[in-house]
């Protein structure tokens, strides 16, 4: 019956179910990495095993799991710590025992933990979103179509305290975190409508405080508590699944949907409408094909609805907004109903840093990889250890797919090769096979890499989601082995367009230099057009900075792809596609400053902004090894 269906639900809605893997000296600082060594308790091995498939504890790589400190007892935990698992190995010295590295993500809540054989689990309960109540809460709403609103004069006590808390007692730092937005005069509870906001710079000094908001759309709640720290905080209700036929998404598309008559749609535009379709602009919901469904933990795309009009004979135009991708949680679907529609609970993307001290505010989970955390995170490393049985019997080895066999690769390889077809040259005359890798999210977990290496002394951060084809080194960038491997790893966003004159050069080209197919290099737009003085960040010297000579790279990819600053999109097919080259750097021949975009937020959660581009005016100290291509 409807009551059953219901709980049903709401039982759905609670939360997942996730192993929880006990440790010994479980470290729990936000970001850090910690290295298990020695695991060979049964109810260790069993977990690795369920996660890995049933047979293989190698396979765990990229899994999610509750950790708990080894000494508590299971049935009194209220809390837990959920860390991702990065890498499952065999004990190198030959014993028989496995090692793992984990990522700790934040604390969450728990429930129900049931401890039974082989190894106990616990329901993960959702992550409470901070809840700022504002005057004025109309005049914000309001706001949606334009994005961005100002709130001025905070000083009451509770807001400051949001914001200092999500700051690490640091209100500036708070910016790029989520929060629910409502009016300060509405009864919390269940139901109360609500604005989900990312907070964007925040004036430093003493109260009273200027704040930005981006407003992302309107959402309910479904729990508020007022128990947990200064200020409320507040559960976002499942958004609606739109099920659309054709939709391609890419972040900030707009799209228009027309003759909107199924039930199911017209039935969830008059639910965000409160019974008027007309009423649900400025609703969140999550849109995808038709065809399929997002399966829990996999990634979805928020959409804010921007207009509905009446389309005549019982059907209506729409309008959306991509505003941010998410991880999909539970997925509730009633196949009963002709005018319902399936809901998902969604893991909402939260930037990081590190505390200064534990915050009384329940984080939420970082997007895949792609938060935008205020500071970067400082990774440490601990160990713990756990005893080892008699005997053991350990599956060893995982064989990971070559990049030509992957789906992904091949597309992105497809799309390169296709660009050469009217340059006059063959893409073939400059690959290396041997060099080819694909970053896509499931090769990576597959070989359970890390996202942070070190190559000379320099960290670099793993290209994840794109695909690397491999180019051949010209002979005049030919250096020896020793010399190769202790050059700097970095990229550098381009065109499409400039991918053949590039490699048929060998180097990067500055502003104003001629391509080989008659193009000319010119300072993209949205980037800084003249010299000025600055205070370079990195190193806190002054010094006179013109872009208009240099050439710009960067430890990581994520900053070639800030807002399209240095990346620009091609189309095929109805997919985006973007490209940049893995570079070779000779060290002590450039030079590292802070981010030039008008970042507001970290944009890489392992490199500090003010670190994150380098740059040079020698244009012979690097060379090419990778087209790097990712698709949208």
């Amino acid at each position: 019956d409807s009551r059953t269906e219901k709980k049903q639900m709401a039982d759905t809605f609670l939360g997942e179910v996730i192993p929880l893997w006990r440790i010994h000296n479980l470290g729990t600082c936000s970001g850090s990495t910690q290295n298990i060594v020695n695991i060979a308790r049964p109810d260790t091995i069993s977990l690795l095993r369920h996660l890995g498939g049933g047979t293989n504890p190698l396979l765990a790589t990229g899994r999610l799991v509750l950790a708990a400190d080894y000494k508590i007892d299971p049935k009194t935990l209220r809390e837990a710590t959920l860390v991702r698992i990065e890498k499952v190995f065999a004990d190198p010295t030959g014993k028989e025992t496995l090692n793992a590295e984990l990522i700790v993500l934040c604390k969450c809540r728990i429930k129900d933990v049931n401890t039974a054989d082989p190894f106990p689990h616990a329901r993960r309960l959702p992550d409470l979103v901070p809840l700022w109540r504002i005057h004025n809460f109309d005049t914000i709403r309001n706001c949606l179509s334009e994005g961005d609103v100002n709130i001025e004069s905070i000083s009451r006590s509770d807001t400051v305290s949001l914001l200092s808390a999500l700051g690490a007692g640091d209100v500036t730092r708070a910016t790029g975190h989520l929060v629910m937005v409502c009016n300060y005069k509405d009864t919390l509870g269940a139901g109360m409508d609500a604005v989900l906001a990312r907070i964007g710079k925040v004036s430093e000094g003493d109260p009273p405080l200027t704040c930005s908001l981006r407003m992302l759309g309107r959402v309910r709640c479904v729990e508020v508590t007022t128990t947990e720290g200064p200020f409320p905080q507040t559960l976002m209700d499942m958004v609606p699944l739109w099920r659309i036929h054709n939709l391609a998404t890419s972040v900030r598309t707009e799209h228009k949907i027309t003759n909107i008559g199924r039930p199911d749609s017209i039935g969830l535009l008059k639910h965000l409408g409160r019974g008027d379709p007309l009423a649900a602009v400025g609703c969140l919901v999550i849109g995808c094909d038709y065809k399929t469904l997002p399966s829990p933990r996999e990634s979805a795309t928020l959409m804010r609805i921007t207009a509905v009009r009446g389309g005549g004979q019982g059907t209506y135009d729409a309008e959306l907004m991509e505003v941010s991708s998410i991880v999909a949680g539970a997925v509730c679907v009633d196949e009963s109903r002709a005018d319902w529609w399936p809901r998902v609970s969604v893991e909402l993307p939260r930037v990081w840093s590190k505390p200064a001290s534990p915050s009384s505010v329940s984080p939420v989970l970082p997007r895949k990889p792609s938060s935008n955390p205020p500071a970067a995170v400082t990774r440490s490393t601990k160990t713990a250890t756990e005893e080892v049985p008699k005997s053991l019997s350990i599956v060893r080895g995982v064989t990971a797919k070559n990049a030509s066999d992957c789906p992904y690769w091949q597309r992105c390889f497809k799309v390169l090769v296709d660009k050469f077809l009217n340059t006059g040259y063959q893409f073939q005359d400059f690959h290396m096979q041997d060099a080819d890798r694909c970053f896509c999210n499931d090769c990576h977990r597959l070989r359970g890499d890390s996202m942070v290496y070190k190559r000379a002394d320099s960290d670099y951060i793993l290209p994840v989601g794109f695909a690397r084809i491999g180019v051949k080194v010209l002979k005049s960038s030919v250096i020896s082995k020793k010399g190769f491997e202790s050059w700097h790893i970095c990229y550098h966003g381009t065109k499409f367009d400039y991918v053949s004159d590039l490699l048929i050069t060998g180097h990067l080209l500055s502003p104003g230099s001629s391509t080989y197919l008659g193009g000319k290099i010119a300072v993209r737009e949205g980037h800084i057009q003249g010299s000025f003085s600055r205070r370079n960040d990195h190193t806190g010297t002054k010094e006179t900075f013109d872009p208009t000579n240099k050439i710009f790279l960067s430890p990581t990819v994520r900053y070639c792809d800030y807002k399209g600053v240095y990346m620009s999109e091609h189309m095929v097919m109805g997919k985006h596609y973007r490209c940049a080259l893995q570079v070779r750097f000779q060290p002590d021949t450039y030079c590292i400053g802070q981010e030039t975009v008008n970042a507001t937020e970290q944009i890489d959660p392992y490199i500090p902004n003010k670190s994150i581009e380098w740059y040079t005016t020698e244009l012979h100290t690097h060379f090419f090894t990778g087209v790097l291509v990712a698709e949208r």
